[in-house]
C-alpha cells in the first residue's frame, strides 16, 4: 500500500498544485496531510502562491483520501472551509503491519512522545525539517519536512510510505532520506 505525506502547507498554492500533481501520479490509498493547511503563522514569511481559498479547492477531489491533522497554525474557520474535517490532535493510521501515531508535532513530537510500543511510527510535522531515525526503543519518527517552507537548508519535499518503508523525497523525486520501519516489527514480534 502507498500512502502519501506532507505537512506544513500554509496556504501555498503552489504546494497544493505539487501535492496533486503527486496524488495523480502516485494515485495512494491514503493521503495524510500533518497539519497547517492555510494560513502562514505569524513567524514565518509568506509562502509563494499564497491563496488559501484556491488551495481549498484544489483539494476538494481527494477528499475521501484524505486524513488531516489540525496544526497549531489551522483555525476553526479553517475547518469550515477545508472539504475535510481535521482530527484535533492525532490520528491513529494502519498502512499494512505498522500503527502511525500521525500528529502535526507542536504537541507530540520526537522531544515529547505518546506511549509507542516498539515498531509504531511518530509521523509529525511542524518544524519543517525531514526527519527518519528509530529511537533505541524502537520508535521511528518520521518527518516529511515541507513543499512550501522547508526550513534549516532542506530542500521542499514530502513523505512517501510503501511496504514499511519511509522515503522523504525532493520536489524533484530524488530520495533525501529512507528509513526501513519493518525491522523493529520483526524485532517486536519475537
Amino acid at each position: 500500500m502507498t500512502t502519501l505525506v506532507f505537512s506544513d502547507v500554509h496556504g501555498s498554492l503552489s504546494a497544493a498544485r505539487q501535492m496533486v500533481a503527486l496524488i495523480e501520479r502516485y494515485a495512494p490509498g491514503t493521503v495524510i496531510l500533518l497539519g497547517d493547511m492555510l494560513y502562514h503563522g505569524p513567524r514565518n514569511r509568506l509562502p509563494g502562491g499564497y491563496d488559501p481559498g484556491t488551495v481549498c479547492g484544489v483539494l476538494a477531489p481527494y477528499a475521501e483520501r484524505i486524513i488531516a491533522i489540525k496544526g497549531n497554525c489551522d483555525s476553526e474557520v479553517d475547518e469550515v472551509v477545508l472539504p475535510f474535517p481535521l482530527a484535533p490532535v492525532f490520528s491513529w493510521v494502519i498502512d499494512g503491519n505498522l500503527r502511525i501515531f500521525a500528529t502535526h508535532g507542536h504537541r507530540f513530537g520526537p522531544h515529547n512522545l505518546p506511549p509507542l510500543a516498539p515498531g509504531n511510527v511518530l509521523l509529525s510535522g511542524h518544524t519543517h525539517v525531514p526527519m527518519g531515525t528509530t529511537t533505541p526503543d524502537g520508535i521511528h519518527l518520521c518527518n516529511p519536512g515541507s513543499f512550501a517552507m522547508p526550513k534549516e537548508g532542506s530542500p521542499p519535499c514530502y513523505g512517501l510510505f510503501t511496504d514499511g518503508i519511509f522515503q522523504v523525497l525532493t520536489e524533484t523525486g530524488d530520495v533525501y532520506l529512507q528509513l526501513d520501519c519493518r525491522a523493529a516489527l520483526s524485532k517486536a514480534g519475537q
